[in-house]
């Protein structure tokens, strides 16, 4: 999924052009859901989620 910079080459302008047909673990709640439930809280993962996604936001 990466173009080589670390950015999905599926977003473009700040938005992804395949979010109804994302992979899992760009679907946070059914990646939560499935992998991270009996590990973390649900407001654990959004915030460290936030923290990344702003990562990858200012790379593009």
């Amino acid at each position: 999924m990466d173009r080589g910079d670390g950015v999905c080459k599926h977003l473009k302008n700040n938005l992804c052009e395949i979010y109804s047909e994302r992979p899992i673990f760009c679907n946070v709640d059914a990646y939560y859901e499935k992998f991270l439930a009996d590990k973390m809280t649900r407001e654990e993962f959004y915030g460290m989620n936030y923290i990344f996604c702003d990562e990858l936001k200012s790379l593009t």
